[in-house]
């Protein structure tokens, strides 16, 4: 029994080691290193996802353009509200004015002011009038020619008042156009026909140029603005746009493709438009994003493509 017992020690000493028992398995030998200057082998690439189109559209009333203060002032009128429908060029509000319309209306006035120039007019006839009548008194030699030189000088200062009177009228009108385009920049306008898609300030606020205060869209038609990987815009160009529908609604409405842009390098998406017409609204225009989804289960559903391919 002792020589059992001291027999794996014995083993061990001189370097032998036991066959595995029937059952077990032997330890495993480890990975071999790779030569030294061997090429790495690639790790297998993961499966590309899946690309397909969002579930939910925001759509948005289309051609959008914004309206900012040209000057700084208080906001003293707010002539339109959202979902308000405008024409081109009709006043959406306006700043405080008072200094710059007493300024234009001042300016109207001398630039509508004919007098000086009727007064220079009227000199001017009378010099061709003294003139004409030098010129027989010196035929009838009751005058010396004298007379006529000075006439004619009378006559040229004459006109030359004239030109200065016309002049000066001319500086006053673009005075009058300077100052009016002043009072027009204390006002806003619609840049197009369209409905009023928000109205950013209250009658009140200060205003710093260049702050956004109307939206106007088009109100008509509704954008769904996208950003698709190149091989689904290449399939949504080749479909010409999409069905969908208002969400909650049943009603299906086709949103045409109408732009694609540049991919951007960076992300490799490119932006897409489709363009559907808005819901009616009990008669109102759209004048707020809505939420879309697609008609049909997601008929753009094709695997990216594989890097390199």
């Amino acid at each position: 029994m002792h020589l059992l017992r001291l027999f794996p020690s014995l083993l061990f000493a001189l370097g032998l080691t036991l066959l595995p028992i029937s059952g077990q398995s032997a330890p495993s030998e480890p990975a071999k290193a790779p030569p030294k200057g061997a090429p790495r082998q690639p790790a297998a690439a993961a499966p590309a996802p899946a690309a397909t189109l969002p579930s939910v559209l925001l759509g948005e009333p289309d051609d959008l353009q914004r309206v900012a203060a040209a000057a700084a002032g208080d906001l003293t009128e707010l002539a339109v509200k959202r979902g308000d429908r405008v024409t081109k060029g009709q006043l959406l509000g306006n700043l405080d004015e008072e200094r710059e319309k007493f300024a234009a209306e001042a300016a109207r006035i001398r630039a509508d002011d004919q007098s000086a120039l009727e007064l220079a007019l009227s000199e001017v006839e009378l010099r061709q009038a003294e003139l004409e009548e030098a010129e027989e008194a010196y035929r009838r030699r009751k005058v010396a020619r004298t007379a006529i030189s000075k006439a004619k000088a009378q006559l040229e200062m004459a006109k030359t008042k004239e030109q200065m009177a016309r002049t000066n009228q001319k500086l006053a009108k673009l005075e009058a156009e300077r100052q009016e385009s002043e009072l027009e920049r204390r006002r806003f306008r619609s840049p197009m026909d369209g409905v009023v898609i928000s109205v950013e300030k209250a009658v009140g606020d200060k205003i710093a140029q260049g702050t956004v205060v109307f939206t106007v869209g088009s109100g008509d038609s509704v954008a769904l603005n996208l950003n698709l990987p190149q091989h689904l815009a290449r399939e949504l160009e080749s479909r010409g746009g999409l069905f969908v529908r208002l969400k909650g609604e049943l009603e299906t409405r086709f949103a045409r493709l109408v732009s694609t842009g540049p991919a951007d390098p960076a992300t490799g998406t490119v932006p897409v438009k489709l363009l559907t017409d808005a819901p009616a609204q009990e008669g109102q225009p759209v004048a707020r994003p809505l939420e879309y989804e697609l008609a049909t289960p997601p008929p753009l559903a094709t695997p990216a493509p594989a890097p390199g391919t």
